[in-house]
């Protein structure tokens, strides 16, 4: 018979809930009768964004839902970046492995001059090219079709 499960969100980590308790000794050695649901842990991927402004300009952000965090940059709920500048369009994404690396791909993109922020967006340049090899935990990010 299979263990019934049940997703839970909590921030940026969705939680399978597997029926039943932790029985490891582990656990049980933290407290006397330890006894909470067992959790089967899944990332959800983190993505760097980029917003052309309606005066010409590009925003860059992070976000683990790229449309909802548009649509509060347009609500005027996003950043004071983008309240100032009316934000048009997504103009380029890229899924990261997770919060700390796209952090640090933020980091690297905004310190670029607005011609090579467009040759990212172009796909001329990649993001690898972008950040300093350390600072990459995998092979590369993919560019996500916008």
């Amino acid at each position: 018979m299979a263990a019934a499960v049940r997703l839970v969100r909590r921030g940026t980590v969705i939680l399978a809930e597997v029926a039943g308790f932790c029985r490891s000794g582990v656990c049980a050695g933290l407290r006397d009768n330890a006894r909470h649901p067992v959790f089967i842990f899944c990332l959800m991927p983190w993505f760097l964004y980029l917003i052309e402004c309606a005066d010409g300009s590009l925003y860059t952000g992070i976000a683990t839902d790229v449309d909802a965090r548009f649509a509060k940059h347009l609500s005027g709920d996003g950043a004071r970046y983008t309240r100032s500048r009316k934000p048009v369009a997504v103009r380029a994404s890229f899924e990261l492995s997770g919060r700390a690396e796209a952090s640090r791909a933020e980091y690297w993109v905004k310190r670029l001059k607005v011609a090579r922020k467009w040759a990212l967006v172009a796909g001329e340049l990649a993001l690898s090219e972008v950040m300093p090899a350390e600072d990459i935990e995998d092979e590369g990010a993919q560019q996500v079709d916008t």
